[in-house]
């Protein structure tokens, strides 16, 4: 029971990191290409780079979420919760269907982060607060007095 809470906790923070991952890629791609069609390649290749900076600040974000700490964990909540809200009001000013999708992606991912019992238990195990105890029985784990 446990082992497969860990493992579909894996799974979900798996798809999360991807998910992010492929719209911080696409996100980046979209503006580019509007960019580049409206004949401003000078600000274009400052938004690649911007992208590319953008990328590797996410990424390491989020192999620090993996690992299971808390700071990098909340950080997401926070940053994706603030992209979600701005997305979606932009779309007052706006309609875009790509900021639609972003804000929605972006919401609901948070909140998976918030509410998901799998991964909080994947998180802990990878934090090192839970030990399975022994090789006989992979369903018994111990947690440590100081989560």
């Amino acid at each position: 029971m446990f082992l497969e809470k860990v493992n579909k906790g894996k799974k979900w923070a798996i798809a999360i990191i991807v998910i992010i991952l492929l719209v911080e890629v696409f996100s980046t791609g979209y503006v580019y290409h509007n960019y580049i069609s409206s004949g401003r390649a000078d600000i274009a290749s400052a938004k690649l780079f911007q992208g590319f900076v953008r990328f590797i600040i996410v990424g390491t974000i989020l192999f620090f979420v993996y690992k299971g700490d808390r700071w990098a964990k909340w950080l997401s909540i926070v940053l994706l919760m603030l992209g979600g809200l701005i997305s979606l009001s932009t779309l007052l000013i706006i309609f875009n269907i790509v900021l639609l999708a972003m804000g929605v992606i972006y919401l609901s991912v948070a909140i998976i982060l918030i509410s998901s019992a799998s991964m909080n238990e994947f998180f802990r195990y990878q934090r090192g607060s839970i030990h399975i105890n022994s090789s006989e029985n992979m369903n018994d784990f111990h947690e440590d007095i100081n989560l």
